[in-house]
């Protein structure tokens, strides 16, 4: 195609033919000179087609993998494919694994996966590029032949003993959970095991028959549901080293000296894996210091250990020395790509040089004129000009702006033939549109081609990360985390105690209880198909609720007075709801010309939950409605971005924008970021707060009043009663829960009849059932950011060891560090601490009684890198947005509030390297019993976009206090959260002139077998969790929906659960018809009617004169049954459909 053809130009010259055949043998060194960044991927692309080997592609550090990466991926798909030797080419990367050395401190899971991935794909035999760290090079790692033979390889059709494959997934790392959840998990139920190795985007399910393989499924992590079928897996280890099998050996593996003892004991190296290939070395002298900068590391630790004591290995026996690793890469072959042509310490003699002189594309972010002059320039001199953009909408918008400027652009879809009307002729001056991952534009003179991509158009584009899919915790509990002894609440009988689950025998039907125990020791036995009654009493962790007595009256007393105080409730939030509808307020205009400019100069693309948050945003300022959004992300997930769009589309209308936040600081952060975004439009902005002068303020609240200023950021300022707004069209407030009481009142008045957005990262849980009450609106970013990590997080008892250790691994890498501690009083001597463990450090204090300009000073100060270290309170909790800030250490983290920590921990990460969170606790046996539970929710929600998921756990562990004032607390600890929000959605349907019909609850006693057999699903709480899903179905289309549901995940339905489902279904048919009771005795079917019964009188009469059946005046019907155990539940189906 005509793409690859310009793309392809390059081969034909002399010098290129020349580099190809030295390329082809043995032994070998190049130096190419002169090639910048983007030029390199493209050039070393090109040659790998030719070269018949493979590369290792080896870079100074990880930052460089991630930011080739994206490219090399690209150029490899374009240029390497092959149709007619059938050869495809797959990236690998191997990225030097995080932690800090001789730490026992695994690495981060995605670093894991992608090393295993890459070294089991080396001993395949594909043909590959693999892009190293240099670090990874002397890095020891598993030898080849051992690394293989842990591997698991699975076929449909083959055999594999079910117990041995268990006991393989124990030994290569893998963590046995009740469901498969992430990477690394796998579950076992019955003859279904479900995995997630790490080389695969989705789980796997393998389903036995015997030891014989029935099939292999991949599923989805959130549904449970299968996607696809496969013939056959391979399953990876989830780690390179395992512990050793004795016992003895692996308690001392706890310890990170031994852990590395252990790993030089079956030591190998990468070298081991490669074959048949050729090393590309960029920047060598860069790689040099690398490896020099990772042994000194090594040596620093090594030493420091031995005068603690410890016995660690020394650096030469664990790394590959670096003379090896030189040896190794001058037998192979090397191309050295040295920018500058500098001398390679990889040289060899007799190399030959080549210059390839190439200059970077200069930046045409708002200034398309001058791209469209050097166009022509190019087209002047016959040079090919190729603009690559991310995706295909961009290239679209770039070939029209490109035909504006009339300049005629050819749009090429890489993956398919030029389009009809290409032109033929000579391949010079030409300008092509396409797209594709490759960043950093380049010109190669002599081969008169330019590549121009979005970064020189728009500014920096970033790329997605693989990520898993966030965990499906819900809000509301549905049993599958029920203990016994935990509290339940019955809905007709009240609080007693969960006492675990019994099989009883009853007339030949085998039924599952679930036994509740309540007061002086009476038991419930609540068949597990009326489950739906019940609820997990959720409440204050520490709270210990009254039993209540079976049979008594008190919970019937309770239950009424709840209800009666909830019908306020309810018409206080029905009231509210009505109040939004009647209220009049300014319906904006669609959307303009400049607003579309504006979001596509967005230098990110939107994730999919931005762009519905942004979608539904603009269709609630676009109605006459007031809007009250609550707007749920992350921290740093681009609530900000939604909110600026939303001030651009109110500035179009002419009306004035105030957004609130509830610190200088972070009203700083939004100015800076809002004048960033906005530049190059004639909008008038102000921060208001108090880092101004007295002066300063006068004259900016007399602008805001005067309408000169468009959109206006401050504090609570704001909020004083000297700030006039000037015709307010949008309110924007950031982390409405931490304005104080006063502020609020303020906020209600502003409030009244303009567009409001709240944004948070942890919304209280009054602002969460606000929203699923339907008061306010909710838009959820959950998606996480192009290239943002998750935080690794460690809980640590306060040792000075591992804090000199955290820090001093940020610091050699140019980091800086947050260390928090809470204590005004105490702050300096913590500093004095911190300073004597780094001694060569820069550290500053900043706290909250400081003055407002010494503490100003001291933020930019570090911001500007003029300190390694911040020693703080919790000031910093909605600080600055600071990307080289990638450690925070938290001293007392037991001290702080779930929200606290959580948003403390979102201080870093901020951008695409790796960050850590350490939380430093007292011993574990004097933290209280809320602290440990607020620490292991906060480790366990790591992964990115938990704050939603955390709010709703914070409920559990400290209440959800006021939802609609205090007097509630009371009603919501007598019935339990759930119930408390049943009654309340109740309350609110009847209001709203839904009277709730009273619900029928008929009962079944057919004499089968029906119950989920412990031996198919051996865990009780996930039979629970699938009872209560049985019982609450409300159609049998549900039913059958989860039928299938349970065959996907479980493997064929036991007989006695195929008649569980069909009596559910039995259930929901007698329901519809308001049926009393449907028993069985002997083989007789009684079926009693209510007199409210929507049975036809006609269809009774037909069916009783047909069946000859016996209907008696008090509206029993009697019918005879069939002998056949097996045919009973298919007659009363029949004998059912014929009354509806």
């Amino acid at each position: 195609m005509l793409l690859k053809k310009i793309l392809e130009l390059p081969r034909l010259r002399e010098e290129f033919g020349r580099i190809r055949e030295i390329a082809k043998g043995e032994a070998f060194s190049i130096t190419l000179s002169g090639l910048n960044e983007g030029a390199k991927v493209y050039f070393i692309s090109l040659l790998m087609s030719e070269a018949g080997k493979n590369f290792v592609y080896v870079v100074p550090s990880n930052a460089e993998i991630e930011r080739l990466s994206p490219s090399l991926a690209y150029w490899i798909e374009e240029l390497c494919s092959s149709e007619r030797k059938g050869e495809s080419f797959q990236l690998l990367t191997f990225p030097y694994v995080d932690t800090e050395a001789y730490s026992s401190a695994p690495p981060h899971l995605d670093i894991i996966r992608r090393r295993v991935e890459a070294l089991w794909t080396l001993t395949t035999g594909k043909r590959w590029l693999l892009l190293v760290s240099a670090p990874s090079l002397a890095y020891p790692t598993i030898p080849p032949q051992a690394f293989a033979s842990r591997a698991i390889s699975l076929q449909v059709g083959g055999d594999y003993p079910l117990y041995l494959l268990k006991e393989k997934l124990v030994e290569l790392g893998y963590q046995r959970e009740d469901m498969v959840e992430e990477v690394g998990d796998f579950s076992c139920r019955g003859g279904i095991v479900d995995l997630f190795s790490p080389q695969h985007i989705n789980p796997l399910r393998v389903e036995f028959f015997a030891d014989r393989i029935e099939s292999i499924r991949e599923f989805d992590i959130i549904t449970q549901r299968s996607i696809r079928e496969v013939q056959g897996i391979d399953i990876l280890p989830m780690e390179e080293f395992t512990s050793p099998c004795n016992p003895d050996e692996s308690e001392p593996l706890r310890n990170g000296v031994a852990a590395y003892q252990h790993r030089a004991r079956v030591k190998g190296s990468l070298a081991g894996y490669l074959k048949d290939c050729l090393f590309v070395l960029d920047e060598p002298s860069l790689i040099e210091k690398g490896l020099d900068e990772q042994h000194q590391h090594f040596l620093q630790r090594y030493q420091f250990l031995l005068s603690e004591g410890r016995a660690p290995i020394p650096p030469h026996k664990l790394l590959t020395p670096q003379e090896a690793i030189e040896k190794e890469v001058r037998k192979r072959g090397v191309i050295n790509l040295c920018t500058l042509g500098l001398t390679s310490p990889f040289k060899k003699k007799g190399e030959e040089e080549f210059s390839f002189p190439s200059r970077s594309i200069p930046s045409y972010k708002g200034a398309l004129s001058e791209l469209k002059l050097e166009i022509e320039r190019n087209k002047k001199q016959h040079y090919n000009t190729v603009v690559l953009m991310p995706n295909r909408g961009r290239a679209r918008r770039v070939e029209e702006i490109l035909r504006d400027y009339e300049l005629e652009p050819l749009l090429i879809d890489p993956r398919e033939s030029p389009l009809p009307d290409s032109p033929s002729g000579p391949l010079k001056g030409r300008l092509l549109v396409s797209w594709g991952s490759h960043q950093g534009g380049f010109c190669l003179p002599s081969y008169r081609l330019v590549v121009v991509t979005s970064e020189e158009l728009f500014g920096k584009e970033l790329h997605p990360i693989p990520r898993k899919k966030p965990k499906s915790h819900r809000f509301v509990s549905d049993l599958r985390d029920l203990k016994v002894d935990d509290y339940v609440v019955h809905i007709d009988h009240g609080i007693g105690i969960y006492k675990g689950l019994k099989e009883i025998k009853l007339n030949g039907e085998t039924k599952e209880f679930m036994v509740i125990m309540y007061q002086e020791g009476d038991r419930l036995y609540l068949p597990l198909d009326r489950l739906n009654l019940v609820h997990k009493y959720s409440w204050v962790k520490a709270f210990k609720p009254r039993l209540d007595k079976l049979g008594g009256t008190s919970w019937h007393q309770v239950k009424k007075r709840v209800k009666s105080s909830l019908h306020n409730i309810a018409q206080e939030l029905i009231n509210l709801y009505a109040a939004r509808q009647l209220i009049r307020g300014y319906a904006f205009s669609p959307d303009t010309v400049w607003q579309k400019e504006f979001e596509d100069a967005f230098e990110y693309s939107e994730t999919p939950d931005q762009q519905l948050a942004i979608q539904d945003m603009k269709e609630d300022m676009e109605n006459h409605r007031p809007m009250d959004r609550l707007l749920c992300g992350d921290v740093g997930y681009g609530k900000t971005e939604v909110a600026m769009r939303g001030a651009f589309k109110a500035v179009m209308d002419g009306k004035q924008i105030a957004m609130l936040a509830p610190t200088t600081i972070l009203a700083f952060q939004h100015y800076r970021t809002f004048v960033q975004r906005f530049r190059g439009y004639p909008i008038k902005m102000a921060l208001l707060s108090r880092l101004q002068s007295k002066k300063e303020q006068k004259e900016i609240v007399s602008r805001i009043k005067g309408g000169e200023i468009d959109i206006v950021i401050g504090t609570h300022r704001l909020l004083s009663r000297d700030v006039e707004l000037c015709d307010l069209g949008l309110l924007v407030i950031d982390e409405e829960q931490r304005f104080g009481v006063a502020q609020k009142e303020r906020l209600k008045h502003l409030k009244k009849n303009v567009d409001v957005l709240t944004m948070t990262a942890t919304p209280i849980p009054r602002t969460l059932n606000m929203s699923f009450m339907g008061v306010r609106d909710l838009s959820l970013i959950e998606t996480p950011p192009l290239n943002r990590l998750s935080i690794q997080t460690t809980l640590l008892s306060f040792d000075e060891g591992a804090v000199t250790s955290a820090i001093e691994r940020e610091l050699a890498r140019g980091g800086q560090v947050y260390f928090v501690h809470n204590r005004v009083q105490s702050i300096q001597s913590v500093a004095r601490l911190v300073q004597r463990l780094c001694p060569y450090a820069h550290i500053a204090i900043a706290h909250g009684q400081m003055p407002e300009r010494e503490l100003e000073e001291v933020m930019i100060d570090f911001i500007a890198k003029r300190y390694d270290i911040l020693v703080c309170t919790s000031i910093i909790e909605n600080g600055l947005d600071i990307p080289s800030v990638n450690t925070i250490i938290i001293n007392r983290a037991d001290k702080f509030g779930m929200a606290q920590l959580y948003q403390l921990r979102g201080r870093v990460g901020r951008s695409d390297r790796r960050a850590y969170a350490y939380f430093l606790i007292p011993p574990e046996r004097s933290l209280s019993a809320q602290a440990r539970k607020r620490l292991q929710a906060i480790k366990e929600f790591s992964y990115l976009g938990s704050g939603f998921r955390l709010a709703a756990m914070d409920l559990q562990i400290r209440g959800s206090g006021n939802l609609l004032g205090r007097e509630q607390h009371g009603h919501i600890a007598a019935v339990g959260f759930d119930l408390y929000c049943q009654l309340l959605q109740n309350a609110i349907q009847e209001l709203k002139g839904e009277p709730l019909e009273e619900e029928v609850k008929p009962s079944l006693n057919l004499g089968v077998d029906c119950h989920i057999p412990r031996r198919w699903i051996p865990d009780a709480n996930l039979r629970l969790m699938l009872y209560r899903r049985i019982a609450s179905a409300a159609t049998t289309y549900e039913v059958d929906k989860l039928s299938e549901e349970m065959k996907d995940q479980f493997g064929p339905l036991p007989f006695s659960v195929a008649n569980l489902l069909e009596c559910i279904k039995l259930k929901i048919t007698a329901q519809q018809l308001n049926l009393l009771s449907i028993d069985r005795k002997d083989h007789k079917l009684i079926i009693r009617l209510r007199p409210q019964s929507v049975v036809s009188p006609e269809r009774l009469v037909e069916l009783v004169s047909s069946r000859k059946a016996e209907l008696q005046p008090d509206g029993i019907l009697t019918f005879n049954l069939p002998p056949e155990e097996g045919r009973v539940l298919g007659e009363v189906k029949n004998i059912l459909n014929r009354l509806i």
